[in-house]
């Protein structure tokens, strides 16, 4: 969590200094924290997979990663979007000579994940491992203040994105990935709802940047 975690730093500098961020670079931000977010779901949702016995869903997971992490270092010199951030904007930026290779990417990343998905879903072996298995209590879950994927996954309708909107995605409409059941089955859809929430997320940011005044 590179992007994010040095992220909420310069932020935290930035409100104390009163140093205003253009939107322009608020956007850029949100598309690395949102690329870094991708290559996460896909890393998470490929380990779940292997740990079922499910290797080709696993081997799939760690491909789609692969892929995003590339896209990572080709935009930012770090597969892991290290050193990105600094206070006021960012080390990098997005030409508009990448603009469109980048959307053609992402497209291809997306349909290539529905594929993927579509094969997963029809694997009763797979279905039969996550549903009912680690299943948190709602109730639980409440006492416990979870949030994130698990909370999510029990229908509790929380987002830091939404709630506590950060960079520019207060300018944005993030639906929220709920799912009720509280078990892997459901913390696994719900990360799959997320990525093609990212992928739409990404695509309007690069859609946006260039509308704005630039940096």
């Amino acid at each position: 969590s590179s992007m994010s975690h040095s992220l909420a730093f310069c932020q935290a500098i930035e409100s104390l200094s009163e140093l205003e961020v253009p939107d322009q670079v608020n956007y850029m931000r949100v598309f690395f924290c949102e690329l870094e977010r991708l290559c996460n779901h896909f890393g998470d949702l490929g380990a779940i997979m292997l740990d079922t016995g499910f290797n080709f869903g696993g081997a799939h997971g760690a491909r789609l990663k692969e892929e995003c992490m590339r896209i990572a270092d080709e935009l930012s010199g770090s597969r892991f979007l290290r050193g990105v951030n600094i206070y006021g904007g960012l080390r990098t930026s997005i030409t508009r000579e990448k603009i469109k290779n980048i959307t053609e990417k992402f497209d291809e990343l997306e349909k290539d994940f529905s594929q993927v998905m579509r094969i997963v879903e029809h694997n009763s072996s797979l279905i039969d491992r996550l549903v009912g298995t680690g299943k948190l209590i709602l109730t639980t879950a409440r006492d416990h203040g979870v949030v994130g994927v698990t909370a999510r996954a029990l229908g509790i309708e929380v987002d830091m994105r939404v709630d506590f909107p950060y960079a520019a995605y207060g300018q944005l409409t993030i639906p929220l990935a709920l799912e009720k059941t509280g078990d892997v089955y459901a913390r696994f859809y719900v990360r799959i709802k997320e990525v093609y929430t990212s992928f739409e997320i990404l695509k309007k940011c690069l859609q946006t940047i260039f509308s704005l005044p630039a940096v």
